[in-house]
């Protein structure tokens, strides 16, 4: 209860008296840390609270100050329309029948309660980050923040740290490595943004014709060997190829600017440093054959009967049953958190699907799917509308931010084929409102240099 309070305190200070700071701080609490495990007693989960101590402060000092908010980005638009079939759906969940381990399903207050605070955190995104400097702080500081716990991942494989409580089984059966979060799958999706953002930054200075080894190439150069260890550590294969998925979405955005030779002699250490990393015993081998997914390999060097697991054949079979829950009812689901409801009676047991695109055609019909490839859609367009204007005007250093917004999109989207988890859904709705940021920085510089031309023609 007393760290709830304390978060609470300090991010009502830091909104009140800077915002952007106050943000900063409470996308790396989010990102790096899983708040959710802190005791907040009767209050809620440490994150909602958080969220609470952010939006207080922030809307204190705009009631102090008389400053005028934009709310164009959550009215009427593609994300508010999802929020609201989220309320409807919640409305028709049954969770509270459920039985104690369905943890994941809300009552309809508490996602209501959810869906206020989303739109919250969206207005004060648009509304604090306006200018350049303020989306670069934003981005260099969420990759800081989540490198920190790509970097304890390293400590704790070297002995010198102990993994977040609810990851101990996972790091001592498997040898999977979550950094200061306390789940494999929650973090990759994390650190995966984190890669997603850094990479452009990095590919660069790698592409350019100055000369290479800089202060900057090597500061980049170490935080994406950190994060790329952490993704190793983790023992996801989904989160060893979101990375792939996203420098793919990289080279196709720029491959007339790539510079081959440099970029082959990246590949070549790459592989070097993996090879590194198994042969120096800093990952285990039941976790790099989990990786490759070698039943055969892995019951000769361990002695373990290792079988297909589940996030293959079990991960087939849980996504199969969406197709009876979509035969009840195609248009609207049949409710919000009801998936693992529905397993528990067909299955005998119930778990998340691993596939948040096929759990929302199930839970929320298509009706909510269609509504979240708008909201997706809407992400991209204002990114890639973002990123003509900042060519036209050649502002490297925001398409190089765009780029990252772009690929880290296309890696979480990749990512939710495999993972369903509610707790990183939410970096879709802060993408969302950075998407709206950097449209709208774009077109102000857009008119700011049209009007410097008219200037000069008089």
């Amino acid at each position: 209860m007393f760290i709830a309070l304390f978060i609470i305190a300090i991010l009502f200070y830091l909104a009140l008296t800077r915002p952007s700071v106050g943000l900063i701080a409470f996308l790396i609490l989010s990102f790096s840390i899983p708040l959710d495990v802190i005791d907040a007693g009767s209050l809620g989960t440490a994150t909602k609270i958080a969220g609470l101590g952010l939006a207080a402060g922030y809307f204190m000092r705009v009631i102090l100050l008389d400053i005028k908010i934009d709310f164009t980005p959550v009215l009427l638009s593609s994300f508010f329309f999802l929020m609201m079939w989220r309320i409807f759906e919640a409305s028709r969940s049954k969770g509270l029948e459920a039985l104690d381990w369905i943890k994941s399903v809300q009552s309809l207050p508490e996602m209501v309660f959810q869906v206020i605070l989303f739109f919250v955190l969206v207005v004060i995104i648009t509304n604090v980050i306006k200018k350049e400097k303020d989306l670069l702080n934003v981005t260099q500081w969420m990759i800081y923040g989540i490198t920190l716990s790509a970097g304890y991942s390293f400590f704790i494989s070297l002995g010198i740290a102990e993994p977040m409580p609810e990851a101990v089984t996972n790091w001592e059966k498997a040898g999977r490595a979550s950094g200061l979060r306390d789940n494999p799958n929650d973090f990759i999706a994390y650190n995966g943004l984190a890669i997603g953002l850094q990479l452009p930054f990095f590919m660069v200075l790698l592409n350019s014709s100055s000369k290479l080894l800089t202060k900057d190439f090597i500061v980049y150069s170490m935080l994406l060997m950190i994060m790329l260890y952490g993704q190793i550590m983790s023992g996801s294969r989904t989160g060893l190829l979101m990375i792939v998925v996203m420098g793919l979405t990289y080279i196709s955005l720029n491959f007339r600017n790539l510079n081959y030779k440099r970029l082959s002699l990246v590949f070549a250490f790459l592989c070097f440093f993996i090879l590194v990393i198994i042969f120096s015993g800093l990952v285990s081998l039941v976790n790099l054959l989990h990786l490759f997914d070698l039943p055969g390999l892995s019951n000769l060097f361990t002695g373990q009967n290792y079988v297909f697991d589940s996030s293959a054949l079990h991960r087939l079979e849980r996504q199969r049953i969406v197709l009876d829950m979509f035969a009840i009812n195609p248009f609207i689901g049949i409710g919000l958190g009801n998936y693992e409801l529905f397993m528990a009676d067909t299955l005998g047991y119930g778990s998340s699907s691993h596939n948040f695109f096929v759990e929302t055609l199930g839970e929320q019909g298509l009706v909510g799917i269609v509504l979240f490839f708008l909201f997706l859609g809407g992400i991209f367009r204002n990114l890639f509308k973002a990123r003509r204007l900042y060519q036209l005007h050649k502002n490297h250093i925001l398409i190089t931010i765009t780029e990252g917004f772009i690929i880290s999109s296309a890696g979480l989207c990749f990512e939710r084929l495999f993972s369903s988890a509610e707790v990183t859904t939410k970096i879709f709705y802060i993408l969302f409102g950075l998407s709206y940021v950097v449209l709208k920085v774009a077109e102000n510089k857009n008119k700011e240099s049209r009007g410097l031309n008219l200037d000069a023609r008089f």
